[in-house]
């Protein structure tokens, strides 16, 4: 991702939400498919290594990790 995303050197915030499944009872109440249903939500965890890492790719910019 680093690698994609380094050339843009005016980025100057970057804000990382976590994926949930909130979602999940709409689709199910209109009798759809919820494509993402298998998918975990994020752990701290990863959440602080992917503000690591965009802090790596853009060191000018404010990385923040909700």
């Amino acid at each position: 991702m680093g690698e994609s995303l380094g050339g843009y050197r005016m980025i100057q915030r970057v804000e990382i939400l976590p994926y949930h499944q909130l979602g999940v009872h709409k689709y199910e109440a209109m009798g759809l498919n919820y494509p993402l249903k298998e998918v975990k939500e994020n752990t701290p965890e990863q959440l602080e290594k992917a503000g690591r890492l965009f802090e790596t790719c853009f060191p000018s910019a404010t990385v923040v990790v909700n």
